[in-house]
């Protein structure tokens, strides 16, 4: 399975061809001038790496956001405009959840260290939203999934997992130290009872406000921080994009069996498994088992309203008030 990822959100502009979120192709390129100037020839660059075209993507992918406003719209539009083109389903996958999954991935070598000596791990990615405000939420990882589980990265033979265990929060940067012990403190984390969990943390919004990780290293708890996160990296979307999809596959294939489509043996249950961890290689359609019907019959949806994600109100033609 094909998947192209366009991630315009902030001034890095990313695009990747991954296959089964595995093998990826990327190209990163600052913002030195627009993105409409340069993205179209960054998706033709990435093709050229991979000896693909566009006719050989299965699924496209973009991040919502919330990122650079301008930018998030022009890579949205691109990618809804080439779905539309090739007739191929469209995800839409938020920056948090993104630079989540890039806080995992690479720092999966500590994490999966500390998880097998059942000790908690949470993941704090914060993005910078502009008029000195920030926006984050706190995932956790571990070793167990649940049907809450956004992202899976399977690191020597641990599958390590992430949920989402807070809302977003929209807070001036010069009180995110208070805000975050306070939710330490108040909402539903998982935590052990010998030990304050270990806190991986990246995004825009340390790098626009340097005090931030300075700031948060009162509370006590073993902040972590990750350069490699700081900006958003289409390879991550695609990898968030395949474990939505491979879902997707998984819940259709029980719901066929519930309606006696399928009959799923214990080869089957294994090929399930394969797909659900992102190890497989190209998803098969036809032939016996599983997936024996017609290829036609496992159309993804994807998403069918994919729009910038806006942290606050957006009104772009407000009425002046009558004096």
């Amino acid at each position: 399975m094909q998947i192209l990822g366009i991630d315009t959100s902030t001034k890095n502009l990313s695009v990747a061809l991954s296959e089964d979120g595995i093998k990826c192709f990327v190209v990163n390129l600052s913002k030195e001038t627009g993105f409409m100037v340069n993205i179209i020839s960054c998706i033709d660059k990435v093709f050229k790496k991979a000896g693909k075209s566009i006719y050989d993507v299965d699924v496209f992918s973009v991040n919502i956001g919330p990122g650079d406003f301008t930018g998030s719209r022009i890579g949205i539009s691109i990618a809804k405009t080439l779905a539309l083109v090739t007739g191929k389903p469209l995800y839409g996958i938020k920056a948090l959840d993104v630079c989540a999954a890039q806080l995992l991935v690479n720092g999966c070598e500590k994490i999966s260290r500390l998880l097998l000596k059942k000790e908690s791990v949470l993941l704090l990615p914060v993005l910078d939203v502009k008029r000195n405000e920030i926006f984050f939420s706190i995932y956790q990882a571990s070793l167990a999934e649940d049907s809450n589980s956004l992202f899976m990265y399977s690191y020597k033979e641990n599958n390590i997992f992430i949920n989402k265990v807070t809302r977003d929060h929209l807070i001036d940067c010069e009180s995110f130290d208070d805000k975050l012990e306070k939710i330490f403190l108040s909402e539903p984390i998982i935590v052990t009872v010998e030990k304050k969990p270990s806190v991986f943390v990246s995004g825009t919004g340390f790098l626009s406000y340097r005090h931030l990780f300075n700031d948060i290293k009162r509370i006590n708890y073993g902040f972590y921080f990750n350069r490699k996160a700081v900006y958003p990296d289409a390879r991550f979307l695609n990898m968030c994009a395949y474990f939505r999809i491979a879902g997707e596959i998984k819940k259709q294939a029980a719901k066929d069996v519930a309606q006696g489509i399928l009959n799923i043996k214990d080869r089957d249950i294994q090929t399930l498994k394969v797909i659900r961890s992102g190890q497989t290689g190209s998803i098969e359609t036809s032939g016996p088992g599983l997936f024996r019907r017609e290829p036609e019959k496992f159309i993804l949806p994807g998403d069918k309203n994919v729009v910038p994600l806006y942290v606050r109100d957006f009104i772009p033609f407000a009425k002046k008030t009558a004096q």
